[in-house]
């Protein structure tokens, strides 16, 4: 995503900026953490989802309905999804 394109989609950016090929620190460090903080929320998501999964799996396991083998699967699929999340966290740290 070039600045351009970001400037585009921040409406109350300071015309200064919006003239500007580089942003100045001032600029950049904010935007910078705000488009940090979303980028945690999206690589989050899957996560809150397979927690969610493994809840359902969980609480219908003793009427039959999932097996030790589906639980056993959303578990490994939940692991596998935190360690995504934990990996991009640090190489954008």
């Amino acid at each position: 995503m070039s600045m351009r394109t970001l400037l585009v989609i921040l409406p109350s950016f300071p015309r200064w900026a919006q003239d500007s090929l580089s942003l100045p620190d001032a600029v950049r460090l904010p935007l910078g953490a705000v488009l940090a903080a979303e980028d945690l929320e999206a690589a989050e998501q899957p996560v809150r989802s397979a927690e969610a999964d493994l809840k359902r799996a969980e609480a219908v396991h003793p009427a039959g309905i999932s097996t030790d083998v589906d639980v056993s699967s959303i578990r490994a699929h939940l692991t596998a999804t935190t360690g995504r999340v934990i990996a991009r966290v640090r190489t954008a740290a």
